[in-house]
């Protein structure tokens, strides 16, 4: 989110630029100079808050999910075919 809010703020003032203000001073430096001059460096994290709020739940759950499957894979790894119960082997032929 370090790096994504600051990309995220850039690209949207350069988005709502007309033609021929993005022509003179649509670059990403010109966009930075004039948020900073302007908001100062809190200006380049604007939402940030917001972003981490949305981000975190999602993240919390993608890696409680990951841990868990990693779990589960580490556990069948370690049996043999014919302990897996029969629809944990009909699921893992059909996928094969």
């Amino acid at each position: 989110q370090m790096i994504v809010v600051p990309m995220d703020v850039i690209s949207q003032k350069q988005m709502v630029m007309n033609d021929s203000t993005y022509k003179h001073r649509g670059s990403a430096l010109h966009v930075v100079k004039s948020v900073v001059a302007n908001d100062g460096w809190s200006g380049i994290y604007r939402g940030f808050g917001l972003s981490l709020f949305t981000s975190l739940p999602a993240g919390s759950i993608w890696w409680a999910t990951y841990a868990g499957c990693k779990d589960q894979m580490n556990a069948v790894q370690n049996t043999t075919f014919d302990s897996i119960p029969a629809l944990g082997r009909q699921g893992i032929i059909q996928v094969s």
